[in-house]
């Protein structure tokens, strides 16, 4: 009775400690950015972020992880450390959110082909611009729990024993909204 935290308050606590940072990994140019470094801090704002230097080496337990146009070898190994975590919390936490430019699309979309029978494509949110910074101005939209499936895999034949799937990908909230009320 005394000295003793409640299940409930042991939990919340412990969620208040995941719930304030935002890892980010940014591709190496940006890294050494103080000014971009400084705008993502104050774009997660009430959470704090902190830059991972190697990532999905060792991914600080967080609600996010932010992405910034990452090579897509170090896409892979953040979705990898996204997805351990996301099967030990089952709370539809941590987000991944990935920053691309347009000229990044097609090879984005070939890590996506790859990424989706891996089953590494959860609680992925995409933003696409050409500048930094106004990537970074839509962060805070993006940071809620996707408790939804990011990808739909679709039968490519109605044959039984073919294990072919192609892929619909529900990268935005408008899209799993519309998904929801299909």
């Amino acid at each position: 009775m005394f000295g003793k935290r409640s299940p409930q308050r042991a939990e919340a606590t412990d969620r208040n400690s995941i719930r304030a940072r935002v890892s980010v990994h940014l591709a190496a140019p940006l890294a050494e950015s103080r000014a971009l470094r400084d705008r993502i801090a104050d774009a997660v704002v009430p959470l704090t972020s902190e830059v991972i230097s190697d990532a999905g080496r060792r991914l600080p337990a967080s609600d996010a992880v932010f992405a910034l146009f990452p090579e897509p070898e170090a896409l892979t190994r953040l979705a990898e450390a996204v997805r351990e975590q996301r099967a030990a919390r089952g709370d539809g936490w941590p987000v991944l959110i990935v920053g691309l430019s347009p000229d990044r699309l097609t090879e984005f979309g070939g890590w996506l082909a790859d990424a989706a029978p891996a089953d590494l494509v959860q609680g992925l949110r995409l933003i696409v611009e050409r500048d930094p910074e106004r990537i970074v101005a839509q962060l805070p939209g993006r940071l809620e729990a996707v408790v939804e499936p990011n990808v739909i895999a679709m039968p490519v034949s109605t044959e039984v024993d073919n294990p072919e799937y192609k892929y619909l990908y529900c990268l935005s909230p408008e899209l799993r909204g519309l998904r929801a009320h299909l």
